[in-house]
């Protein structure tokens, strides 16, 4: 932990400063240096049980994955500093030949600090641990299609009601300037049932398609307010193909269809329906090895999305019709060999968020680019462990100042 501490006093190291990166407020608030070493505490404990219980558990399966991911990631704005650290821990079992469990459990800490009152705010804790299960009754033959089934379920064990305080970092993360992802620490009990169909293209691709609901439980983002978020139904198309040994390719196509949610005000008992207009998204990708010493990668994902209202009971707009904005990422990897068992990885990371409008009035101004330099190393360590790293310094002025991220894999 103390490393990612000294990585940011060295980028510091002339002024005091660099790209406007100032110190983080872990280390000025002695109540945000309580909240830090609960977050020490904790990632420990998350990491023994990485390290620990897949050897314990399901002693005859067939396959054991564990993956861990620690990241810090923080922004100077002009009118506060923001902070954040994550760690998630998954585990993944090959329960039988046809199925397959993931147990993913995640944890964090944000901190906001206002530069025009000096006050900080900040929130720490257990994340909603999320499970995911796949079946596959049937595997492609020939012509024949698999079928495959696929359960989720996200389970409430983190922080959903918030005070001010908390909702003030929040909010502040969940800009869409900030470029921050999954800000939220909890969102109720939610449970999501699919399934598809995978087929054979040629003798060196594969096809599937799949369709099915997210159901979501109602939860209490604060005391006053009780929240239901929309029901979704999904359909999904993933290609991926082989192209020839060296390269291979991905598209997709995924649509989100939303039912009506509800907002309701628990003193009055005032509800208003939340109304959205379906998001579509398309995805592609390529891996590409352009010599033996050198490999490539380019991700490219772009959302559309459409409008969201709010209506009360009698079907009059609370809110006009906003137009949320669409979003587009792009990610170019190079991976150059420097050992037989080490990588330097170095590119471009990009998310673009375009203007959100609200019907018959101005833009909201939510047009940012958010354009990072990444310079990191993957290193093959013994018993199939891999262990990643690596550093990204913004490039834009709405970019993240800096998030460094050390992550490993171990299949056994």
């Amino acid at each position: 932990m103390w490393v990612l501490y000294i990585l940011q006093r060295i980028a510091m190291c002339r002024g005091g400063s660099f790209g406007g990166l100032s110190p983080a407020p872990y280390f000025n608030e002695w109540s945000t240096w309580m909240s830090f070493r609960s977050f020490v505490s904790f990632s420990c404990l998350l990491l023994a049980a990485f390290l620990i219980i897949p050897s314990l558990s399901w002693a005859g399966s067939r396959g054991i994955t564990r993956d861990f991911n620690l990241t810090y990631e923080t922004r100077n704005t002009d009118t506060a500093d923001i902070d954040r650290m994550m760690f998630s821990t998954q585990w993944s079992w090959e329960l039988t030949r046809r199925s397959r469990l993931k147990v993913e459990v995640p944890f964090g800490t944000s901190s906001v600090k206002d530069k025009g009152t000096g006050a900080s705010s900040n929130i720490s804790g257990l994340k909603d641990i999320m499970l995911d299960y796949r079946l596959d009754t049937r595997k492609p033959e020939g012509d024949r299609p698999g079928l495959f089934y696929r359960a989720k379920m996200n389970l409430p064990t983190g922080q959903a009601t918030l005070n001010a305080e908390e909702q003030n970092v929040i909010n502040a993360i969940n800009d869409t300037s900030e470029g921050f992802y999954n800000p939220e620490y909890g969102r109720g009990l939610a449970l999501s049932l699919g399934a598809g169909l995978s087929m054979k293209q040629g003798g060196n691709g594969t096809l599937e398609i799949s369709a099915g609901f997210n159901f979501r439980g109602e939860f209490d983002p604060s005391d006053g307010i009780s929240r239901d978020d929309a029901d979704t139904f999904y359909l999904g198309i993933k290609s991926l193909r082989q192209v020839n040994p060296r390269k291979r390719v991905s598209w997709g196509f995924n649509a989100l269809v939303f039912g009506n949610g509800e907002v309701t005000d628990k003193a009055t008992g005032i509800s208003a329906s939340v109304n959205r207009e379906p998001d579509f998204i398309l995805s592609y990708a390529m891996y590409q090895e352009v010599n033996p010493g050198l490999k490539r990668d380019i991700v490219f994902v772009y959302t559309l999305r459409g409008e969201q209202d709010f209506v009360d009971a009698g079907g009059a707009n609370v809110t006009p019709n906003t137009d949320l904005g669409d979003r587009m990422n792009l990610e170019f990897r190079l991976h150059k060999k420097l050992t037989p068992v080490s990588w330097l990885d170095y590119g471009i990371s990009y998310m673009k968020t375009f203007d959100s409008s609200v019907a018959g009035g101005p833009d909201l101004d939510t047009d940012r680019d958010d354009a990072r330099l990444v310079v990191g190393t993957t290193r093959d360590m013994n018993s199939g462990f891999k262990l990643n790293g690596n550093l990204q310094f913004g490039l834009t002025d709405e970019a993240r100042d800096l998030v460094t991220t050390v992550g490993g894999k171990w299949d056994f």
